[in-house]
């Protein structure tokens, strides 16, 4: 579940403001029968991965977020809300998705480009997961290990670490954030992945022959559903009327696809990773 502050403000300042937040999740988790499995507080949104045995998630979180947001108010002077609507949240189904989820909260702040290592953030639990720090009490490290198929001891520990920081490099995964913003270039990007995992030309994705209609519906599922792309930019990208493409995009509802998500994400870090070197 992720909570996003009002207006994407850096709310969350400080050690303080993240001391005062996982206070009140102790206190919130006690009186809801749920695990916490995973967490990171960065400075405009929160993560949390909570394992749910009864379904009161809606009165934990206007217990957690209500009292963190009347801290924060009587800290900083401030008035009226402080988180932005209400929580955004999935269903993790399968092992392969919590530890997707649990590496992606993990490496948030190595994505943002403020540690080398997603061990050396202590905004995470994942110092605490890995045995580097004690782990806190509203914490249930043993459940997300053995939820997640590693050993609790410190070789599970290390493979576990390993899995994390060999994604630290991905993108923003929007199976795990949710839709982001609309952009051509995520369309252009989805149809480049498509294609080299295919081994085709990129034209013969944006106008197939009859064998590869269902990998257009893919990409066209999975940019406007999983990425949030819009119509028209999605239409730009292959190169047609938004007119067509809506008719299209009817005939993919259901066709998103994650390998698709991941090929896109590996093909962008690796643009990202060649930027970097021919820069130096």
């Amino acid at each position: 579940m992720i909570s996003r502050f009002v207006n994407y403000e850096f709310r969350m300042g400080g050690q303080r403001e993240r001391a005062a937040y996982l206070k009140r999740l102790a206190r919130a988790r006690r009186k809801v029968n749920l695990a916490v499995l995973a967490f990171v507080l960065m400075s405009s949104h929160i993560h949390l991965i909570l394992l749910a045995r009864e379904d009161r998630l809606d009165a934990f979180f206007r217990s957690l977020n209500t009292a963190f947001g009347r801290w924060w108010n009587e800290e900083h002077d401030g008035y009226g809300p402080v988180f932005a609507e209400r929580p955004w949240w999935k269903i993790i189904d399968t092992q392969a998705g919590l530890i997707r989820n649990i590496a992606y909260v993990h490496t948030n702040p190595d994505r943002a480009g403020l540690v080398a290592c997603p061990s050396h953030s202590r905004w995470t639990s994942h110092r605490a997961t890995i045995g580097l720090d004690p782990v806190p009490g509203f914490l249930d490290v043993e459940t997300s290990m053995s939820l997640m198929g590693f050993a609790n001891t410190p070789r599970g520990r290390r493979e576990f670490h390993e899995v994390v920081r060999t994604r630290r490099h991905l993108p923003r995964d929007p199976i795990v954030a949710g839709p982001g913003t609309s952009s051509v270039e995520i369309a252009d990007g989805l149809i480049a992945a498509c294609a080299e995992s295919l081994d085709v030309g990129i034209e013969e994705i944006c106008k197939p022959p009859k064998e590869l209609a269902q990998q257009r519906l893919k990409v066209i599922a999975t940019a406007t559903q999983t990425f949030g792309c819009s119509v028209d930019h999605v239409a730009k990208a292959f190169g047609c009327s938004p007119s067509y493409l809506s008719r299209l995009r009817r005939q993919a509802v259901g066709h998103q696809c994650d390998a698709l998500v991941d090929a896109y994400l590996e093909r962008e870090a690796m643009i990202r990773e060649t930027s970097k070197k021919e820069a130096s």
